[in-house]
């Protein structure tokens, strides 16, 4: 009895040493395996050179200067890592897919002014360049309130767009009038159509 009891310790024993080993040897393994590729959002900070092995390998270090690489700049890049007296590569890809935002405002204009897509944004944010143009021109002789459509647009083609308003009076900027004792008649603060100004 006492043997028996001996020998399932040793297999158990024996079992638990091996899966132990199996165990050791298949994270090394993975720890070794590479991606081809690591892709990256713009903007974000490059990784740790762990993080291009399957599973993050805390020996990994870079051979590549990454002092060169903007990673606010959308582009593929050839990166050299080593591990363990051993050279891997791979491949940064930094993608830009987050489009720019803005904060927007509404514009009163007199007649005979207009005002380009950019003033009716402000705290514009993108990693990349941004573009801020109309999707259709408001007309700018027209004395009404009109909605305004505002589309950005970053070097990657992600594009946002706002609504806003643009309202147009006729009245008048500035009017000149003598002191007196007389009330102004209303009519005296707005253009006529054929006035300019």
């Amino acid at each position: 009895m006492k043997l028996r009891f001996a020998r399932y310790i040793i297999v158990f024993v024996l079992i638990v040493a091996v899966s132990f080993a199996a165990g050791i040897a298949i994270s090394r393994i993975s720890a070794m395996n590479i991606m081809d590729k690591l892709v990256l959002e713009a903007g974000e900070e490059l990784p740790p050179a762990g993080s291009f092995f399957e599973s993050y390998n805390s020996k990994a270090v870079y051979v590549t200067d990454m002092s060169g690489i903007d990673s606010n700049k959308p582009g593929t890049y050839d990166i050299e890592i080593i591990s363990e007296r051993r050279n891997y590569k791979s491949i940064l890809e930094i993608r830009d897919t987050t489009p720019p935002k803005a904060d927007v405002r509404e514009i009163d204009l007199y007649t005979g002014e207009s005002v380009s897509a950019d003033q009716f944004v402000y705290n514009v944010t993108d990693v990349t360049d941004v573009t801020i143009e109309y999707k259709e021109e408001p007309d700018f002789s027209k004395i009404n309130i009109q909605n305004v459509i505002i589309v950005l647009k970053d070097t990657s083609g992600n594009t946002t767009e706002y609504e806003t308003t643009l309202r147009i009076s006729r009245v008048k900027k500035a009017i000149q009038v003598e002191a007196s004792d007389g009330t102004l008649d209303a009519v005296e603060f707005l253009k006529q159509p054929d006035e300019k100004g």
